[in-house]
């Protein structure tokens, strides 16, 4: 799934985000542009992962839809479903869902 054309504009509100995400202790990967993330963030907390597109909340519902990449990555994509985080409340949401739900898993050393 790579991106056509040249790699779009982080969304104004993206930076804020990431920012946010790891005052929470969320891991953060910026992924946006590589060739074949057609989605913003891998994000990781209490043992799990998720991918992440970023859409500008103060945008009208209209100009926050997904590109048809990112429409692509979300219906191709076979591990958990992707969000879609708005402002910092989903950000928050997303982070007492894995408080509340934590996986084992193996830290080992690297």
């Amino acid at each position: 799934m790579r991106r056509r054309g040249r790699a779009s504009k982080p969304d104004a509100n993206q930076a804020a985000l990431v920012k946010y995400a790891r005052r929470l202790g969320i891991s953060v990967l910026i992924v946006a542009e590589l060739p074949s993330g057609a989605l913003d963030l891998v994000v990781g907390a209490f043992g799990r992962d998720g991918r992440v597109e970023v859409k500008d909340g103060a945008k009208p519902p209209s100009a926050r839809k997904l590109t048809e990449a990112e429409q692509v990555t979300f219906s191709a994509w076979k591990g958990a479903r992707p969000m879609i985080w708005l402002d910092e409340d989903d950000a928050l949401e997303w982070w007492r869902y894995c408080v509340d739900n934590p996986l084992e898993r193996d830290r080992g050393e690297a």
